[in-house]
């Protein structure tokens, strides 16, 4: 019992610290320790290897549940009125045209 609590804790402080640093592969190390330390802390608690396995795996899901909530309220309006603008003056191009086109 508390080896796995312990291995399960020092995977995740292992993961974290991983995280913080400023290299991109040991941030990816982070991460997938935290894939692990979740699987481990189920696993643990359930002696279910597969019930780790979807507690790991639910990881990945979390961003669709976030579309998935979002996207309901992002609604766009049927109609879009524009405002009529008129177009800018060619003095206001003309000089600067010559040193953009050339």
């Amino acid at each position: 019992m508390l080896f796995g609590l312990f291995l399960t804790l020092g995977v995740a402080v292992l993961s974290i610290a991983l995280r913080s640093f400023q290299n991109s592969y040991s941030q990816r190390a982070g991460a997938l320790g935290i894939l692990v330390a979740s699987f481990l802390a189920i696993y643990f608690i359930t002696g279910n290897w597969v019930l780790g396995l979807a507690a790991a795996v639910s990881w990945l899901l979390l961003p669709w549940l976030e579309i998935l909530t979002r996207i309901r309220a992002l609604r766009l309006p049927k109609e879009k009125q524009l405002r009529p603008k008129t177009p800018p003056s060619y003095d206001t191009f003309s000089r600067d045209l010559p040193e953009r086109t050339a």
